[in-house]
């Protein structure tokens, strides 16, 4: 993770209907191409927390989006995230990545959770609805961070303790 991108993130102020984190200033540039990395970097893994992430013919296109330092347009690769505001036992907390399932909107979406964060990365060709494209980050730098519900929060917490319970089962020597 790239600490001056995410140092850099400005001061976020939520909505009117205190649903969502926003910024207007968020630096378009630097912060897709960091997500991208994101998404990148787990398809070339060779760690096994990783192995549910495969872009297929996509993996060539972003890694040549990163070496030539082209973000691309916002619905490319685009991201949502979602803050779970409620939880403190969720800081420290990094899962693998997972493919959701079923395929929300028809797509390829990739979930990480690092601590309070969820990413859902949109592995695509097909067009995304507009009502999606609008909680990715904007070449003009707005971005909108939902803020889970107290039963998503709930649901992410069970999905990370089932997680974890396959995960143990396969690898006794953990």
């Amino acid at each position: 993770m790239r600490r001056s991108v995410v140092r850099s993130i400005p001061d976020f102020h939520h909505d009117e209907a205190r649903r969502l984190l926003c910024s207007d200033e968020i630096d378009y540039l630097q912060f897709k191409l960091f997500q991208l990395s994101i998404i990148w970097r787990a398809s070339i893994s060779e760690n096994p927390g990783f192995a549910q992430v495969n872009l297929g013919p996509h993996e060539e296109k972003v890694r040549q989006m990163l070496d030539e330092e082209n973000p691309g347009t916002s619905s490319q690769y685009g991201c949502i995230m979602i803050v779970m505001l409620n939880t403190e036992l969720l800081h420290k907390i990094i899962v693998g990545p997972i493919v959701v399932k079923p395929k929300p909107f028809g797509h390829t979406v990739y979930k990480f959770t690092t601590g309070n964060i969820e990413w859902l990365f949109f592995v695509t060709n097909h067009a995304i609805k507009k009502q999606v494209q609008e909680f990715f980050l904007q070449e003009t730098g707005v971005l909108k961070i939902w803020l889970a519900s107290n039963e998503d929060e709930r649901d992410t917490l069970v999905n990370i303790a089932k997680n974890f319970k396959v995960f143990h089962k396969g690898n006794q020597n953990f």
